[in-house]
Formats: structure tokens, sequence, C-alpha cells
């Protein structure tokens, strides 16, 4: 597996190596840190990184990138480096293309107002537009014992993939996963018939929600069996709501270090477009993981 580990220097970036050493395995994963000397960049947020000369640039960003490295070689990982220069979301998001990368690792805030607003549109703008999966970290959280990674399910392709790589990605003896099914409770009480519309009455509502809350059960079942014999530590469970909402609420209350949705990507195209689900979860987790596999269409 092909990590892509983008760092500017600012604490956010920083917590992202953390959380990189807490959670990914030492075998078949290696990691590539990349980091970018900003040049042409018209971007307010961007302007004042561009005051000083060009070499100067340069050489800060050598020293950004040397840190991590020794960091994560000392930890165990295979690592890479490399420094580009351009507009930073574009350059990340090029690189990691050509590279053909499965995850990108980035920070999203900062601990000035020009730190904020650079990695906040960084972040955004490689979140929008990645050829692979994307890793955001806003706030890391800590406390002790195995990192805690909540994988939400609903039976989709996407869904099946992204389990797949992070089995792949994610280190079972450091990792317990908790995998959640959301059924979505506002449905609608009217369906179309010959005649026009017909209301559902309420034994029909229920049944409908039984075999909703069947179908999570059997995603949570499906997903628990495969981690488990991938090694994992596993737990599910089925939870009622709004979909964004409960993946949250849930992240927030078991004090998760990782929550990971998948999104149903629409082709290289469209693939600005995130789903609302993923998208919120994407800017409100601590650190979120938003596994991306493009279908056609």
């Amino acid at each position: 597996m092909k990590v892509l580990y983008a760092t500017d220097g600012f604490p956010a970036a920083h917590d992202a190596r953390h959380l990189i050493t807490k959670l990914l395995r030492r075998d078949g994963v290696e990691i590539t840190i990349v980091t970018v000397t900003h040049r042409w960049s018209l971007d307010p947020e961007h302007l004042l990184l561009q005051v000083d000369p060009i070499q100067e640039r340069r050489m800060r960003s050598l020293e950004i990138v040397s840190h991590p490295v020794s960091e994560l070689e000392a930890e165990g990982f295979e690592v890479r480096s490399k420094v580009l220069e351009g507009h930073p979301g574009h350059e990340i998001v090029n690189f990691a293309e050509r590279g053909d990368f499965d995850l990108i690792v980035v920070g999203a805030g900062g601990h000035s107002w020009v730190g904020n607003r650079l990695l906040g549109s960084v972040s955004t703008f490689v979140l929008h537009e990645a050829p692979c999966s994307v890793l955001v970290l806003h706030q890391l959280v800590k406390h002790e014992g195995r990192a805690l990674v909540v994988v939400g399910v609903d039976g989709s392709k996407t869904s099946i993939e992204t389990a797949r790589h992070l089995a792949q990605m994610l280190d079972p003896a450091r990792c317990a996963i908790e995998i959640v099914s959301v059924v979505h409770v506002d449905m609608p009480v009217a369906m179309p018939g010959l005649m026009g519309p017909f209301l559902l009455d309420e034994r029909s509502v229920k049944h409908r929600e039984e075999l909703l809350e069947n179908e999570a059960r059997g995603y949570v079942r499906e997903a628990a069996s495969f981690f488990e014999e991938c090694g994992f530590q596993v737990s599910f469970r089925v939870e009622f709501g709004g979909e964004a909402t409960v993946l949250l609420d849930v992240a927030s209350r078991v004090k998760a270090d990782l929550l990971v949705v998948g999104s149903r990507g629409l082709g290289p195209i469209r693939r600005v477009l995130l789903g609302s689900v993923s998208d919120q979860v994407a800017r409100h987790a601590a650190a979120a993981l938003v596994g991306r596999f493009w279908t056609e269409g």
C-alpha cells in the first residue's frame, strides 16, 4: 500500500504523523512524505508564504520533510520524501495521481490565521480532487491503549472496498475496529400507486424499518467477520437516525481516533462532488478517512 503524507510543518500535519504511527502497519506500507514550496500562487492565504526568496523557501521545505522522515524511519516504516513547487493542493493531487497512491494523509487546522486558512483550503482541495482515499486530521485524540477506528458500513461496493483497503493498511496489534451501520429512519409515508400516491399505514412503515434493520445487521456482521479474520479486535452496532449525525456522535462518544466512511465517487470528471455523509464526516470528525474508489456513471 502506498501512502502519501503531505506536511507543511504546521501542528496539524505533525499530529497527522503521530496518527500514522498509531494506525498503520510497518510491513507492506510504503510512505512518501511530500511538502510544497509555494510558488506562482495568487491565493491570498499563500501570498505571505512567498515573500522570502525562492532559495530560502526551498531550504525550508527540505527541513520540513527531513524531520518526519527520520521520525517515521525510527518507527520502522519504509519512507521516501519529495519536495514539490507550486500551488500546494494542485501539486499534492497531481503527485498522488502520477504515483498511483492508495491514501493521502493531510492535516487541517493551524495555530495562526494564515495557518488555518492555508491548511483548511489545501485539505479541502485535496479531499475533493484526490484520485484516491483521503485521511484528514483536525484533532489528535489522546488516550491510552489501542487506537480505535469507527467504520461506517452500508453494504455498498465502496463500503466493501474501503474495508478491504483498511485491513491492508491498519495494524491489528495497534488498532481496534468498531463497525457501525445506520438505519435511516426518515422514510416517506407516501408511495406512488397506479391511481396516485397512497399513504403507508403504521404496520407497513414498521415492516419497512424492520427490513432495513435486518439489512444493517447483516452489513455489520459481514464486516466484523472480515476484520476478525484479518486479526483485528472488533465490535459492532446498528444505530438509528441520520447517517452523518449518528456516525459523528458514535465516534465522539467512544473517543475514536479515526472515523471511516466510503464516498460514492462518480468518476474522475465529477470527482469534485462528495456525498453529503462523507463530506460532513470529513469536516467535523476529529480525524476522518474518506474511502474513494471511482466508478463511472
